[in-house]
């Protein structure tokens, strides 16, 4: 007995049913590990670009540190000198010199404020907090100009310690020196400016570190998960010569290829009679252009 053609339009179809639902399960889980990959990528080029900001604020800092240390540098013997004994004459003249029209200078705060701090900068302890004995171990230091410049250019960052000693003269010295620039003023103004970046720059050099550390263990992670996908051209993350490391049109590419397989699978998924019925639609029987033609 001939099979019945129900039976086998039964038959196909439920074999290209069959074949659809195990060819979606495939590109469904990769769709769902790429867009998990997507996720990681994002947050790590993130993260990645947290720390290259960081990483640029630090060395912002250390770059005004370097210009400050060479303009301490750069001041001659003369203008310390200066400073050394402006130091002993304006403690013991500022109360009365500061009333006095024309008077340049800084107050008698601001010149206790800098000898602590250079004191503490160079690790040199008073014998006790009396203004007569920083005012001692101060010109102590200035005694031998090009040796205190030069020690103060290789000072270390300062401790958290240190760091809280110099805050109340950064705080307060802001309208720096008064009147007219003499060898003593711009003397206290490279002091001042110095002390300023070095603070700045203390604050964050425990980070320096860690943070280049960091970057650097997040971007070889960002760059092995490029690898294992295909760039597509000028995509990427990351400065001019390097790979990148990720595609933005593989989502595109990819419904347009779902799309292309869902209307194939609908053609096959399709009953010999339904086709009949399609291919009777777009032309017309030969009997019935004949009879047509005859009458």
């Amino acid at each position: 007995m001939a099979p019945s053609p129900d039976l086998d339009c039964a038959v196909v179809t439920a074999t290209d049913g069959n074949t659809d639902s195990s060819t979606a399960d495939p590109a469904g889980t990769s769709s769902d590990q790429e867009a998990s990959s997507g996720c990681q990528i994002q947050e790590i080029a993130s993260e990645v670009l947290r720390l290259r900001l960081v990483q640029s604020q630090h060395k912002h800092l250390e770059g005004q540190l370097h210009a400050a240390t060479e303009k301490l540098r750069m001041l001659s013997p003369e203008k310390v000198l200066q400073m050394r004994s402006y130091f002993e004459h304006g403690l013991r003249l500022n109360g009365i010199a500061s009333g006095l029209r024309g008077y340049s200078g800084v107050s008698t705060e601001a010149l206790s404020g800098l000898m602590e701090c250079i004191c503490t900068v160079c690790e040199e302890t008073p014998s006790s907090h009396k203004q007569e004995d920083l005012l001692a171990a101060t010109q102590r230091l200035l005694l031998d100009p090009p040796a205190f410049l030069d020690r103060l250019s290789k000072s270390e960052p300062a401790s958290s310690t240190q760091s809280r000693r110099l805050a109340p003269f950064l705080l307060s010295c802001d309208s720096g020196w008064r009147g007219t620039l003499s060898e003593a003023g711009q003397c206290y103004e490279a002091l001042r400016s110095w002390l300023s970046c070095y603070y700045q720059f203390s604050l964050v050099s425990t980070q320096v570190q860690a943070t280049n550390e960091q970057l650097s263990k997040q971007e070889k992670l960002l760059e092995s998960l490029g690898s294992s996908s295909e760039p597509a051209p000028g995509m990427g993350l990351g400065p001019p010569g390097k790979p990148p490391v990720f595609r933005q049109m593989s989502g595109v590419l990819r419904s347009s290829s779902v799309q292309s397989t869902s209307s194939l699978c609908s053609r096959r998924s399709q009953s010999p009679g339904d086709r009949s019925n399609t291919n009777g639609h777009r032309r017309s029987s030969p009997r019935l252009v004949g009879s047509n033609s005859r009458g």
